[in-house]
């Protein structure tokens, strides 16, 4: 899964991006690659409760979101809906839609949900670890 990632968001990587672009990218590519694995009509609820939160707090790291969201999506918490869209919500759903739309293209039989990653940029490389569950 490691390589399915890196591969799902290389269209959006440019090597000339700086690292902290590529820290950015893993865990939207992720949080798209789990609600696409929703059904239909349960994804844009999803992404709302997950920029309700997110947006609304300031987190520690990264995996502390995915994983309060994870934990949502567990649950089907609900929050109250955001009433204005602040414009970095807007730009954050608008990518997560586009590689929502990737994900269903290029990796339809691909079902597994992403828990927890780990990532290493050396100056040769980027090292992604991936846990995800296992195939359906």
């Amino acid at each position: 899964m490691s390589a399915v990632l890196l591969e799902f968001i290389e269209p959006y990587r440019d090597e000339s991006l700086d690292d902290a672009v590529v820290e950015t990218l893993i865990p939207l590519g992720i949080i798209a690659w789990n609600v696409a694995l929703l059904p239909p009509d349960k994804r844009e609820e999803s992404l709302n409760e997950f920029c309700a939160k997110v947006f609304r707090r300031r987190w520690r790291t990264r995996l502390e979101r995915i994983g309060d969201w994870l934990r949502i999506l567990v649950r089907r918490r609900r929050d109250a809906a955001l009433e204005v869209e602040p414009p970095e919500v807007a730009d954050f759903k608008q990518m997560a839609y586009e590689l929502i739309e990737r994900k269903l293209r290029y990796y339809p039989h691909n079902r597994r949900f992403i828990m927890d990653y780990r990532l290493t940029i050396t100056e040769d490389d980027v090292h992604l670890s991936v846990v995800s569950t296992l195939p359906p």
